[in-house]
């Protein structure tokens, strides 16, 4: 088996250790760096059953959707090493669905509209239509297009300095 360069992020993920994630993380690491066969850190939590890591990174901006230059996903590395509870999870953030996201929550980024779900309009009757989970995974994809996948970290660390003395 060939030697690769493995970010300290994704060997942090292998390992399942989230305060060391969490570290990196808030040092700047980014959520989304690939390694020489273009794995992410969440693929690395799938891969060896990491199941505490693998719902940090989602919840801190990983992509349960992600699809790597051969073809693997999160999802399919946790399913063929066994890992069920890691595919469950994955499934609960959005994984396993096919077609692009836009198919799924109809996204229009040049068109912003806020209203109230209980006004009347078709957007209004599709976002009816789902279920609360559904909705928040569409509002979270919202948000990482909006402000990019360190958008959490920024926030926190905005909401910190707000509350020092």
């Amino acid at each position: 088996m060939e030697q690769i360069d493995i970010p300290e992020l994704h060997d942090a993920a292998r390992a399942g250790d989230v305060d060391r994630l969490r570290r990196l993380l808030d040092g700047g690491a980014r959520i989304g760096t690939t390694d020489d066969h273009d794995f992410t850190a969440i693929d690395y939590a799938a891969r060896f059953g990491q199941a505490e890591a693998a719902e940090f990174l989602l919840l801190n901006g990983a992509s349960a959707f992600r699809v790597n230059r051969d073809g693997d996903t999160s999802l399919g590395l946790a399913e063929v090493n066994g890992h069920a509870e890691v595919a469950t999870l994955l499934r609960k953030h959005g994984a396993g669905r096919t077609g692009p996201v836009s198919e799924w929550f109809r996204l229009d980024k040049s068109v912003m509209s806020v209203a109230k779900l209980d006004d009347p309009s078709d957007d209004g009757d599709f976002w009816r239509s789902r279920t609360p989970r559904e909705r928040l995974i569409g509002l979270e994809h919202l948000r990482r297009l909006n402000y990019g996948p360190a958008a959490h970290a920024r926030l926190q660390r905005v909401l910190e300095f707000v509350e020092r003395p």
